[in-house]
């Protein structure tokens, strides 16, 4: 069994228009700017509700919907 130490890399890249973001970086210890961390959850909850907007199915459209909502409050609350 084999321990690699390499660092994370995402197996799916950032789609365009995706805010940038520092969780993949090399350095260690490097943490992302609250202003860095609100982009991306505005851009996330941006993107579930493009998808829902789209969506055939009723309740696959409330879920989408839903988790955008909960990801903006969860944003919110945790603003230090």
């Amino acid at each position: 069994m084999s321990h690699h130490t390499a660092p994370h890399q995402p197996s799916i890249p950032l789609p365009p228009g995706a805010p940038p973001t520092t969780a993949a970086a090399p350095t260690a210890g490097v943490r992302s700017t609250p202003a860095e961390r609100r982009a991306r959850a505005e851009w996330l909850a941006a993107e579930f509700r493009r998808r829902a907007a789209g969506c055939d199915n009723p309740q696959e459209e409330a879920n989408l919907l839903r988790s955008a909502d909960s990801l903006l409050r969860l944003a919110s609350a945790y603003q230090p």
